[in-house]
């Protein structure tokens, strides 16, 4: 294994240590009083404001005409407004290694919504994928023993309904993103207004906490919140220039594995094995949707870089 294969595993197991972690902390925050709404803000609009410094500092412009704000608010609804509201809800309810399990649908419901758009032709492997990751959810919901508390059911359905969110999100992103629009503007953009959405509602409700004093330990969980967003959305967006989309997405499965181990650590979670059942469907899930082309994509990065 050549020294740059063991460089991307190692972005890959710290991206997904990052959002991981970056649910620990949303967790921590919110146990120790923070609203899950004023955390949606600070994930939005704090990781934007950090990614629009780091676009003025390397010379990109945000575009901000008519049709560039349209983009940023529907693509900043679909990736903040509505699914970082409802999972900061359902974080305060439910172990962190379940919190996590929610991205792994993401790509999983991606695909099944890229077939219904006519973006991807059907693969006997990627809809047994669609079929894992299914499978993995409803070993969470059904089973009496699988959560220690029954009633958080009802936020685990929100908390995968949310991630669809995410989802159609990825499909709109790849048909609808402005050709003059980078990654880097387009997350800076979407942030910002997916967060700016609800900076209004959590004033009008006194959910928002302001930014200071900086040794609040609330205000460090929240500011937390929104660097490690903007980290993890960084190193993402590396992964992709540096060995594609197929290679990048694997931070679906070191997510899920560093939320778990978060939970145990910091919370002493303790999953049950129809959790762990879910844990290992769904990262079978993950891998299968993936195109087949992976190993290309790294060779091909190897030349390029």
């Amino acid at each position: 294994m050549t020294s740059w294969r063991l460089l991307l595993i190692a972005i890959v197991i710290v991206d997904g240590a990052a959002w991981g972690g970056l649910y620990a902390v949303a967790k921590a925050t919110i146990d120790g009083g923070a609203h899950p709404l004023g955390v949606a803000v600070y994930e939005g609009l704090g990781s934007g404001v950090f990614l629009l410094a780091i676009c003025l500092l390397s010379g990109r412009r945000l575009p901000i005409g008519l049709r560039d704000l349209r983009f940023y608010l529907i693509n900043g609804l679909l990736g903040v407004g509505i699914p970082a509201v409802a999972i900061f809800f359902a974080t305060e309810h439910l172990p962190v290694g379940i919190v996590t399990l929610f991205f792994a649908l993401v790509p999983v419901m991606t695909y099944g919504f890229a077939l219904m758009a006519g973006m991807e032709g059907v693969d006997a492997l990627r809809v047994a994928g669609i079929a894992c990751g299914l499978l993995g959810m409803l070993l969470i919901v059904l089973p009496a023993a699988s959560l220690p508390d029954r009633s958080a059911v009802g936020w685990v359905l929100i908390g995968f309904a949310a991630c669809s969110c995410y989802a159609i999100q990825s499909v709109y992103i790849a048909k609808r993103t402005p050709a003059h629009i980078d990654t880097f503007t387009m997350a800076a953009g979407t942030m910002l207004c997916g967060g700016g959405m609800l900076l209004p509602i959590a004033i009008a409700t006194d959910t928002v906490v302001a930014p200071w004093p900086p040794a609040d330990p609330i205000v460090l969980g929240l500011v937390a919140v929104g660097a490690i967003n903007c980290a993890a959305i960084l190193l993402f967006f590396w992964l992709i220039r540096a060995a594609g989309p197929v290679f990048a997405v694997q931070t679906g499965v070191t997510t899920i594995l560093a939320g778990v181990l978060f939970g145990y650590v910091l919370f002493d979670e303790r999953l049950s094995l129809w959790v762990w059942g879910a844990i290992a469907m769904m990262a079978i899930g993950v891998m299968l949707v993936q195109p087949r082309s992976k190993a290309a994509e790294v060779q091909a990065a190897e030349k390029r870089l």
